[in-house]
Order: C-alpha cells, then structure tokens, then sequence
C-alpha cells in the first residue's frame, strides 16, 4: 500500500522506500507530481494538465506544450520507478486525452484519515464526550497527531490547493477549540501542554492554544513560565 503525506509536507512512501521534495531534487516534476497525487481520485485532462505545468512559464513555452507534457510524464515515471518495486500497480497511465493513477493502486493518506476521524467527532459531538469521552479524547489525539500544517503546503500558493488547505484548517481549529477544553478538565495537563505547544507552532494565532498552555502550565506548578506566557 502506497501511504501519502499532504499535510506539513508532502512524501510518498512504500514499506521501504520515500519520496520527498527533498531527495527529488527537481522542483517542476515535484510540483507536477504533488499535483498528480492531490488528484489522484481522478482523471484529469491532458490539455488541464498541460495548463498546469505551464503556470509561471514564459510565453515561448506555450507552442511546445505537448513536448512538455510528455518530458514531464516520463520524468515523473522514472522518479516512480523505484517503488514500483515494491507496488506494482504504481502506473500513470495515459488514455482517451486524460492521464490518471492505475484503478488498482491502493493509497492511503493522512487526509483520508482526517477526514474519517473528523466526521466521527463533528456528528457524534458532545454526545460522544458524554457517552464515551475516552473515545472522544484518544479520536482528538489522532486527529492532532495527523493535522501538521497546512495541506499540501509545497503547494499552497496553488488554487486548487488553497481552499482546501483553508477547510482543512478551519476544521483542525474548530475542533481545538471544543476538546482542550475537555483535556484540560480531565486533568490532562501534560497533553494540553505537549498539544498546544504543537498548535502554536502551527498556527501563533490561535488563542485557544495560548490560553490552554498557559492554564494547564499554571496547574502544573509552572506558574512563573504560565505569567510569562
């Protein structure tokens, strides 16, 4: 199973072997590649894709656009070829003017765990703190542990990466705000602690980050560092 990373940074990893932006080091099929994966559920047009790569290129290249196409696919293939190893079914496959990952590749990615977790805790609510809060908290945690930044933040600058970048925030926040709360009424304060100190790496803006660590810190007996926060 190919297992990928979307939010902090962008990776893709078998068993054994990893991609990153930085063992690739080649920022345009990096880019075209991230983009390839973030729509991997899809096919998407070869004259899309095209316009794609063609974002923040001169002019001149726009009449090679199918040479640049091609370059691109075969570049992006030789970089793959080292997981094929280990997932055969890693093939990009071009068909019918559209381009698109092998039907039979299993990935799976932070997102799609995000999501799963999310949608647990935002239907179930504080029913779910009521019926079963250890549940509730250990869910929480997994979500925290998963959401590290932005989604796809190598491209975030991208429209189609920002808006989702953007709910993908909203809802990490939302979800702050409800359960440290509940953390810190269990008496959780070295978790409060750890978590918000990682939210506020991620987002300095985010008063409830703030005000948990310093109200978890100051229980804790850290009073001097919780006044100094």
């Amino acid at each position: 199973m190919l297992r990928l990373t979307l939010f902090g940074s962008f990776s893709i990893k078998t068993a054994t072997k990893a991609i990153t932006e930085e063992s690739l080091h080649a920022p345009r099929v990096f880019r075209a590649m991230v983009y390839l994966f973030a729509n991997r559920n899809r096919r998407i047009a070869l004259r899309d894709f095209s316009a794609f790569l063609h974002e923040g290129l001169p002019a001149s290249y726009a009449a090679g656009s199918d040479s640049l196409v091609k370059t691109t696919i075969h570049r992006i293939r030789a970089q793959l070829k080292p997981l094929q190893e280990e997932e055969p079914n890693l093939e990009l496959i071009v068909q019918d003017g559209a381009i698109r990952f092998s039907p039979e590749l299993v990935i799976t990615s932070d997102t799609d765990r995000f999501d799963e977790v999310y949608r647990e805790l935002s239907e179930k609510g504080s029913a779910l703190v009521t019926s079963d809060p250890d549940r509730a908290l250990f869910l929480f945690q997994t979500l925290f542990s998963l959401y590290k930044g932005k989604y796809l933040a190598p491209l975030y600058g991208e429209d189609f990466a920002a808006s989702l970048s953007k709910d993908y925030h909203d809802k990490y926040v939302a979800l702050c705000e409800d359960y440290f709360g509940v953390l810190y009424h269990t008496g959780r304060f070295d978790d409060v602690i750890r978590m918000a100190s990682e939210g506020i790496a991620i987002d300095p803006y985010c008063e409830t980050f703030h005000y948990f660590k310093i109200r978890a810190l100051a229980e804790s007996g850290e009073t001097a560092l919780a006044l100094s926060l």
